[in-house]
């Protein structure tokens, strides 16, 4: 069967002694050329499907380089009786240059009319990467008509960076098998960095909008206005959105699949800092906490990993300003202050602030875990998308009803009073000891920056 449907003491019609056993869920090989083994497909899944892989992404490249479709169609007619559940993609890439003799060519027009077929998962690796980025037509109608029938493509790309990995990933390419480098890394980090000192987030952009629309105060709505004025200036002349380009961000949710080459991981983040910091003209504002001498280059970022499942790394970057950042709060209520005592805390914080923050501010919020963990927590809340409610129906009730609360305080606009003291509330949870109740409360000002990545 396809799924474990319970676990405990159960009779079936037919059953397994696995005393001694682990039962494990099957591997699925990402990308594999079976013909580059110099097997059939029955010979080739009786070798790896009793050691424990059941679904293969096979791109018979190799074959069709050499006799054209009907290498593509042998190895699905063959795949179809073997005990192995076999994705097919359609070569992208036949010949693999224009300067190697083949036996086969495969080109857009082909690609458009094959592409279609049931038996095709995808479009196989891209290996033409400056046919991408440079825009061949005939690499275009490739891409096009893969798009058009909803197949994936898939990438091969090592080591491009910079404009070409942008013009790459333009070309809709979602996967690539190869190694992640710390370097790819680092180039993720610096793009992101310089795209975050310039820009707020368009939810940012669009929640200060709606904040203008329904501003009565003439002095907040005119702050409001300079703030959207203000974004569209640095956007366009391609300058700091904020004085203050913050103290460097990185959550890295890596991919228990991930494998990793190259230089420390930290040093990659950080060299990604510190250059874009240095290209984008960015504030340096990291220093010794004691003797508050500079670092010269805003780095050491504050890194935050996490492991999870897949094979890819999900970036997010975000430049934390520190007017708000001062004014965050983190509290260790008794438990039985419960919902109440949560609020109560979330409100006096803001309150407290007052305009100090420059209102309207995001207000991330951290719950449970330990003194550490709410502290991320609320960090993290703070990189979901302003106005985007929990998942969570609970969480959601609770945002909604501190918003309101908060909005209530006329703090509003840069101090100004108003409608709109904050545009966002944002929580996260997470477990914590039947002892305590941590609760955590960082303050984002208006200007929110964040970027995410797919690596």
């Amino acid at each position: 069967g396809e799924k474990i449907v319970g676990i405990g003491e159960y009779q079936g019609e037919k059953e397994i002694d696995c005393t001694g056993l682990t039962v494990l869920p099957s591997y699925i090989d990402g990308h594999v050329h079976i013909e580059s083994s110099q097997l059939s497909p029955e010979e080739f899944a009786s070798l790896i499907v009793p050691r424990g892989t059941t679904t293969i992404i096979a791109d018979p490249h190799e074959i069709t380089n050499v006799c054209g479709m009907a290498g593509c169609e042998y190895i699905s007619k063959a795949s179809e009786s073997v005990p192995l559940d076999v994705k097919l993609q359609l070569p992208s890439c036949v010949p693999a240059t224009p300067f190697e003799t083949s036996g086969a060519v495969i080109n857009g027009k082909e690609t458009e009319k094959n592409v279609k077929k049931d038996y095709i998962f995808g479009l196989g690796e891209f290996m033409n990467y400056p046919g991408v980025v440079y825009c061949d037509p005939d690499v275009m109608q490739k891409l096009e008509s893969a798009h058009a029938v909803g197949k994936v493509i898939d990438g091969h790309a090592p080591a491009i960076s910079g404009y070409e990995l942008n013009a790459y990933l333009c070309g809709g390419i979602s996967t690539d098998h190869e190694c992640v480098t710390k370097e790819e890394i680092e180039e993720k980090i610096y793009l992101a960095a310089l795209r975050a000192g310039i820009n707020l987030t368009a939810d940012c952009e669009n929640a200060i909008c709606r904040a203008y629309g329904s501003e009565e105060n003439q002095a907040a709505k005119f702050a409001l206005q300079t703030i959207m004025k203000n974004a569209e200036t640095a956007k366009a002349e391609r300058m700091p959105v904020c004085q203050d380009t913050g103290m460097a961000v990185v959550i890295l949710q890596i991919g228990q699949e991930v494998f990793l080459e190259g230089k420390l991981l930290t040093d990659a983040v950080n060299d990604g800092v510190r250059r874009a910091y240095a290209d984008g003209y960015f504030r340096k504002s990291v220093c010794d906490p004691l003797t508050r001498e500079n670092t010269g280059d805003n780095t050491p970022a504050v890194i935050h990993t996490e492991i999870v499942a897949g094979d890819k790394i999900n970036l997010t970057y975000m430049p934390k300003g520190f007017g708000s950042e001062n004014m965050s709060r983190l509290y260790m209520l008794k438990p039985a202050q419960g919902y109440a005592g949560i609020t109560d805390a979330v409100v006096e914080t803001v309150k407290l602030a007052g305009s100090r923050p420059c209102p309207p501010v995001y207000v991330g919020v951290g719950i449970g875990g330990t003194f550490d963990h709410c502290a991320f927590l609320a960090k993290k809340a703070l990189t979901r998308d302003v106005g985007a409610n929990s998942s969570d129906a609970e969480l959601a009730e609770m945002e909604k009803t501190l918003l309101q609360r908060i909005n209530g305080l006329n703090i509003g606009c840069q101090g100004f009073h108003g409608n709109t003291t904050a545009i966002g509330v944002a929580i996260e949870k997470a477990p914590t000891h039947i002892a305590g109740l941590p609760v955590a409360v960082n303050i984002q000002c208006h200007c929110v920056r964040c970027v995410k990545e797919e690596i």
